[in-house]
């Protein structure tokens, strides 16, 4: 800790004696800064508007409580243009981007949850307009979990009750598509995260659910920690150098 005691001085207090340490803060001794990134938390409110006239929006940020609290205006480092616009029917709750294809060097479809029973799942396409798309052969009717590209050239959507791989825009058959109390997905999904080969999977049951993409396409289950409280989210680091296995 960067402090040292100087001395200490007893009191008492209803007839009994306390030691009460006086400290002098002091440099760090045996850590040296690096690097720091400051902090917008906690955000209290964020509006996006043009107010400078500088034809980019900026966002400002009400950050923080009391004597510490301020207004951060956050500019992009790049110039941005806006190309499209699409109202949503309903309030979204998670937002991702896929490639159409892994050579891509553009994402070519934004996957949209919403919080509705009915569509859960909406798909915009990317091109010279963003628009619904029905080629891409996404379950709509059930609430997505993640998205991610997966193996070469396929396209995975983890849901509630399933996994569902697309190749070049229709589904390919496995055998965790659905949840199955006899399989390894026994249970309906809570959280997911997917890199270029690998799958990371937390039941309802708090189970986790290590999955990897082998050498014929076929997705497998490995072997996985158990989890012993509540967890919320997962993640998976980057995905592992072309020579490596894991």
């Amino acid at each position: 800790l960067p402090v040292d005691v100087v001395d200490t001085v007893s009191c008492d207090a209803e007839g009994e004696t306390f030691e009460l340490p006086h400290f002098t803060p002091r440099g760090l001794r045996h850590l040296v800064l690096l690097d720091q990134l400051e902090s917008l938390s906690p955000v209290l409110d964020l509006q996006c508007a043009d107010l400078t006239g500088e034809s980019t929006p900026q966002l400002y940020a009400l950050c923080g409580r009391g004597a510490r609290s301020s207004i951060r205006t956050l500019r992009h480092g790049l110039g941005v243009a806006e190309m499209a616009v699409s109202d949503l029917p309903f309030s979204a709750y998670a937002v991702w981007t896929v490639k159409a294809a892994a050579k891509d060097l553009h994402h070519g479809y934004i996957v949209v949850g919403l919080a509705n029973e009915q569509c859960p799942t909406i798909v915009l396409s990317v091109g010279e307009t963003v628009e619904m798309c029905t080629t891409l052969k996404f379950l709509t009717d059930q609430k997505t979990v993640a998205v991610a590209e997966f193996g070469a050239d396929m396209i995975v959507q983890v849901h509630q009750t399933g996994i569902h791989i697309l190749k070049a825009g229709k589904e390919v058959a496995h055998a965790l598509s659905k949840v199955n109390p006899n399989s390894v997905l026994s249970k309906d999904i809570k959280a997911a995260a997917v890199s270029s080969f690998q799958m990371a999977i937390i039941l309802i049951d708090q189970s986790l659910l290590y999955l990897e993409l082998n050498a014929k396409g076929e997705l497998v289950p490995g072997r996985a920690p158990e989890v012993a409280k509540q967890v919320e989210c997962v993640a998976l680091g980057p995905s592992v150098p072309t020579n490596q296995d894991r």
